[in-house]
């Protein structure tokens, strides 16, 4: 299987954070993305991507999201990069809470100052961890 590139991991992030199902061809690399029919009544844009996989599964890789587990790891390794004490001790004090990732992201939308660093992080974090997978399955 030909790995993909960094362009085309985000590409397959995005699409498992908005709820699509996500494909890899284990011949050619392409990527296909649809919406879960489960989660989404209207799906018929996407027929003809959910035939391809459904008429020849053997030929794609389903690409799952991380685990809420893999996640979490994520937040605590993004806090310990966090400069701020103060910062730091309320990330923790939310993971540490009932509904640590609504905390966690109520946290971070308020501050500006680390908003942007966190979905950088978080972006290049995922991308690490779907590439592992995926070299996993070679």
């Amino acid at each position: 299987m030909e790995a993909l590139s960094d362009e085309q991991l985000k590409k397959v992030v995005e699409e498992l954070e908005t709820g699509m199902n996500c494909y890899l061809h284990r011949q050619i690399g392409e990527v296909i993305a649809f919406p879960d029919p489960d989660q989404f009544p209207d799906t018929d844009d996407w027929q003809q991507e959910m035939d391809e996989i459904e008429t020849r599964p053997d030929d794609y890789l389903e690409i799952t999201s991380m685990s809420s587990r893999e996640s979490f790891q994520i937040m605590e390794r993004f806090i310990s990069e966090v400069d701020s004490p103060a910062f730091r001790n309320r990330l923790l004090y939310a993971l540490d809470q009932p509904k640590p990732f609504r905390r966690f992201k109520q946290l971070i939308d308020e501050s500006s100052e680390y908003r942007q660093g966190w979905f950088a992080f978080r972006e290049s974090q995922t991308i690490e961890w779907l590439r592992e997978q995926l070299a996993l399955e070679d």
